[in-house]
């Protein structure tokens, strides 16, 4: 799942912060539509805390209305905590987070984040996240679907072309479903698009 931005949101002001990442730098590469918009962090980013994770937080003011959303928490629960901070990136302003998929790597630090969002907060989420605790990548980058894992996987380890073949942490589903109920944290479990404002839209679920 990820977040589409479409030419509706031009008329407003959208602000995007990396709070965490695994790449060097956390500046963007941003469209000539929104006409520089869309802010770098500067030099803020060199007392960022770094890890292999990512997290995004995304502020859309339109006129007088201001719109807060969280995109991934993240792997480790020090990065975006701090780096919420560093930013100035109020996690109880956050609306609606969205989990992009199940990989730890994205929501490692959801148990952590869910108490510190406002009453009423909106979590995204496809319910395959609960199941995606294992990943493959080729060599050449291609990442193979759980449903195609087995013979597949077996041959192409024998045939030394996987970079990357590991079972991950899987996202406990009972475990988030009772702290979402116990902080008044309302889960839609879905794999369609969902609006988030005028001009903004999740993907719903990707078919690799």
């Amino acid at each position: 799942m990820s977040v589409n931005i479409s030419e509706g949101i031009e008329s407003g002001k959208i602000n995007l912060k990396i709070l965490t990442t695994n790449e060097i730098s956390l500046t963007l590469l941003t469209d000539d539509k929104f006409n520089g918009k869309v802010k770098q962090p500067g030099t803020k980013a060199n007392r960022a805390v770094g890890e292999h994770g990512l997290s995004m937080s995304i502020k859309i003011e339109d006129d007088d209305e201001t719109h807060n959303f969280l995109f991934d928490t993240g792997y480790i629960t020090q990065s975006i905590i701090e780096n919420s901070k560093h930013f100035n990136s109020n996690l109880n302003e956050v609306e609606k987070l969205i989990l992009s998929h199940g990989h730890v790597d994205h929501w490692g630090a959801l148990t952590r984040v869910i108490p510190l969002l406002k009453e009423g907060t909106e979590f995204i989420l496809n319910p395959k996240c609960f199941n995606q605790n294992y990943i493959a990548i080729t060599k050449s980058g291609q990442v193979i679907p759980a449903e195609e894992l087995g013979d597949k996987l077996r041959d192409l380890a024998k045939e030394g072309k996987l970079k990357m073949n590991t079972k991950l942490p899987l996202l406990n589903k009972e475990q988030i479903s009772s702290l979402a109920n116990q902080y008044k944290i309302n889960m839609l479990e879905t794999a369609e698009p969902v609006k988030l404002y005028r001009g903004m839209t999740t993907s719903g679920e990707i078919e690799l």
